[in-house]
């Protein structure tokens, strides 16, 4: 089957294709540049993993840096509220879908092990793959990328708010 014509047509990444894009999600504890940018590159990321990725790294060593398609449906170890989020746009014909591998390209992977898979499709010109893990859906890019920051969602709920005071209410009066 064509790569272009699964994407056009298949489940998975394509629920997350917008004009040839999908928004990629990271949480990290980087910090930011003044323009709200962080350097994405996986053999940085390879020095210092995550505990879910340490996991992964264990299946393949292939430097590479993992994102979410949907920043609310994460691993429960990724530390959403001490983490910074960033988004990264990325052509959606540069992800390959490892899973389903539309141009049976772990055929050419005797014996089978996940680094030479990922050394195909990184010589085929993709710059990452998609996948599901349980719940999840997972992008992995071996290829550094520019994350912008996603601003903190604001509590838009003022009630405990004091205006005149300048301070929180008590709940204790």
């Amino acid at each position: 089957m064509d790569f272009r014509i699964w994407l056009e047509s298949a489940g998975g990444l394509s629920r997350f294709i917008k004009n040839g894009m999908v928004t990629l999600y990271h949480y990290t504890d980087l910090k930011p540049n003044r323009r709200g940018n962080v350097k994405l590159n996986p053999s940085e990321a390879s020095k210092r993993p995550h505990q879910y990725s340490m996991s992964e790294l264990r299946a393949a060593g292939t430097p590479r840096v993992f994102y979410y398609v949907d920043p609310q449906n994460v691993h429960q170890d990724v530390g959403i509220s001490t983490d910074f989020l960033y988004k990264v746009e990325m052509p959606a014909d540069k992800i390959y879908p490892l899973e389903e591998d539309p141009n049976g390209m772990k055929a050419q992977v005797q014996p089978w092990n996940l680094d030479s898979y990922i050394s195909v499709v990184k010589k085929a010109g993709y710059s990452g793959g998609y996948y599901e893990t349980g719940q999840l859906e997972v992008v992995i890019l071996w290829v550094p990328a520019t994350g912008t920051m996603v601003p903190q969602e604001q509590d838009d709920d003022d009630d405990d708010w004091d205006e005149e005071a300048g301070d929180w209410k008590s709940n204790l009066t």
